[in-house]
């Protein structure tokens, strides 16, 4: 089974772009988690690798852990070495930022638990000089209003990745469900000159997904055939939500099986005791047949006795014993009395 990670179907797109190529290199800025969301884990699992760039230190211990053929990097990519940098954790979310205007609404936000760290940054340009030993099959960025800096610190003529995909809408957390079309983002303010950096180093625009923009290199034209349709059956989705629940419902098909075979066990014991007491049941019952042949044998005899002249003739001799039984018993208790 295939999966895609993505939340948008940006890797699908991805997919289509670099069909049947199962070696690759990516950059990711703003990497967040290493397979929740991640534009790049299928890619990793089809035996790509890549450089992964996130300064939020809970996300970046799961990627270290996860992407062991990466390199990995705790810092921000920014339009400058060197830096010291405050940025604003949002735990939990993809909305941890640089800008001064969001941190402040992120703190003011009361569904928010945030936390203001500082972080080193580096120009794209001089983390791509030292890791980048190919040439870049795309480029993702998504770093909450920081993008334009990121893009002004890297020389696209030197660093020309084939694809280029960025978040340029409004930083907003998806509250699950549709969302209205008022309230959808809008297109990040800055927009306008990330369009105009990108194009001017030999890009065109092809496609908007609702949440990203995406760029190809001019020189490789067929890459726009990728975009011509949405994200569809055709591309074999199995997102990892639909497959998680798979696993779940197999796992629960797995309990229900361990338990009816413990049931059919527990009903074949069961089954052993019945035959074993049933065993018993015929044996008493046997038993008891057996005594009542030989009480009605001893019935019939006794009553024959009964109604014998022998026993007829005999019955003044055994009156007269039992008055004699009587006496003599009476004797007895007055002598023990007499001598107490």
């Amino acid at each position: 089974m295939t999966l895609f990670y993505s939340q948008n179907s940006e890797d699908v797109l991805l997919a289509r772009c670099f069909e049947g190529e199962n070696q690759g290199f990516y950059v990711d800025v703003g990497a967040e988690d290493p397979i929740e969301g991640s534009i790049t884990r299928h890619f990793y699992e089809r035996g790509w690798n890549g450089i992964n760039i996130e300064p939020v230190p809970f996300f970046f211990d799961r990627i270290t852990k996860d992407r062991p053929r990466d390199i990995n990097l705790n810092c921000v990519a920014s339009d400058r070495d060197e830096q010291t940098l405050n940025l604003c954790v949002s735990e939990g979310t993809g909305l941890s930022t640089l800008e001064a205007e969001r941190q402040e609404a992120l703190e003011n936000n009361p569904d928010h638990a945030v936390q203001r760290i500082e972080v080193q940054s580096q120009t794209l340009s001089t983390i791509l000089n030292s890791h980048a030993t190919q040439r870049i099959d795309f480029l993702k960025i998504d770093v909450e209003g920081h993008e334009l800096a990121v893009l002004r610190g890297l020389d696209l003529s030197r660093h020309h990745p084939r694809v280029i995909v960025i978040e340029t809408t409004l930083p907003s957390m998806h509250p699950g469900g549709r969302v209205p079309m008022q309230e959808r983002p809008i297109a990040a303010q800055d927009f306008t000159a990330i369009d105009q950096l990108i194009t001017a180093a030999g890009y065109r625009r092809v496609y908007f997904d609702g949440l990203n923009t995406w760029w190809i290199d001019q020189a490789e034209p067929a890459l726009a055939d990728a975009f011509l349709t949405p994200p569809n059956c055709f591309d074999t989705i199995s997102p990892l939500e639909s497959y998680r629940i798979i696993e779940q419902l197999s796992a629960r098909n797995e309990q229900l099986s361990a338990k009816v075979v413990s049931t059919e066990t527990s009903l074949e014991e069961v089954k052993a005791r019945c035959q074993s007491l049933q065993q018993a049941l015929a044996t008493t019952e046997e038993g008891y047949s057996h005594l009542m042949n030989e009480y009605q044998q001893l019935s019939t005899h006794q009553q024959a006795l009964l109604n014998s002249r022998s026993w007829k003739i005999t019955a003044p001799f055994r009156g007269v014993a039992a008055r004699s039984r009587r006496l003599l018993s009476s004797l007895r208790s007055k002598q023990i009395d007499s001598q107490s």
